[in-house]
C-alpha cells in the first residue's frame, strides 16, 4: 500500500466503532476522492470524476457515495473496490 493511502486510512479512522469518519460533506468527499485515487492510481481530478459518475449511475448523492467509499475501507486492501 502506498504511503498516501496508509496516511489516509490512519487519519480517517473513526474514534469509536460505528462512528462516521467525517461529519462535513466536503471532508467525506475529499477522503473518498483520496481513497479512489490511491486505489486506481489516478489523479485527484480523475478520482473525483469517478465519484461523480458513480453518484449519477446509482442515483445517490455525492455525499452518500463518498460515505460508502470511506466506510468500506479495508485495513488490508486487495483489489480496488471501485
Amino acid at each position: 500500500m502506498g504511503q498516501r493511502a496508509a496516511a489516509l486510512i490512519a487519519a480517517s479512522a473513526p474514534a469509536a466503532p460505528g462512528e462516521p469518519l467525517a461529519a462535513e460533506p466536503a471532508v467525506v468527499v475529499d477522503q473518498a476522492t483520496g481513497v479512489i485515487s490511491a486505489q486506481l492510481g489516478c489523479s485527484i481530478a480523475e478520482a473525483l470524476a469517478h465519484l461523480h459518475e458513480r453518484s449519477r449511475r446509482q442515483r445517490q448523492t455525492l455525499e452518500s457515495v463518498a460515505h460508502h467509499v470511506v466506510n468500506s475501507l479495508d485495513v488490508n486492501p486487495g483489489e480496488p473496490r471501485f
